[in-house]
């Protein structure tokens, strides 16, 4: 093994604070959030591979013991390691979204209010 030091510590937390915050094609990578934060989603994203290519730099960092981010949320590293199975969302969505945590559970439990459901679609322009 390779004792990098200090230098590549150094440049990978660099990398990794602005990555946190630039602008790519698609707008930021990660949400606003503000101690954790989450990658986003959009068809951009998958067009230039950017969950692929953040996961190859999480993993390169890690094996090499470079900085790592961590504002990222602990999921995106279980889901690298344990893949999606292994992922409980509905705990995620419990800390982070409580608004669609109680909508999930409304789901599940089948106790939904259609009226709740029309009027946060409508709140987003979705037609139902």
């Amino acid at each position: 093994m390779v004792d990098t030091g200090g230098g590549f510590r150094d440049a990978t937390e660099f990398f990794w604070e602005k990555l946190k915050v630039d602008n790519f094609d698609g707008g930021r990578l990660f949400d606003d959030g503000e101690n954790v934060l989450f990658m986003k989603y959009n068809n951009e994203s998958n067009v230039w591979k950017y969950p692929e290519t953040i996961g190859k730099a999480l993993f390169w960092c890690w094996i090499h013991q470079g900085a790592w981010p961590t504002w990222i949320h602990p999921m995106h590293l279980t889901y690298i390691i344990d893949g999606e199975n292994q992922i409980n969302v509905i705990d995620v969505l419990k800390e982070y979204i409580p608004y669609l945590y109680n909508f999930v559970i409304e789901l599940q439990t089948n106790s939904r209010n259609n009226n709740t459901l029309i009027l946060w679609a409508n709140s987003r322009n979705v037609r139902v």
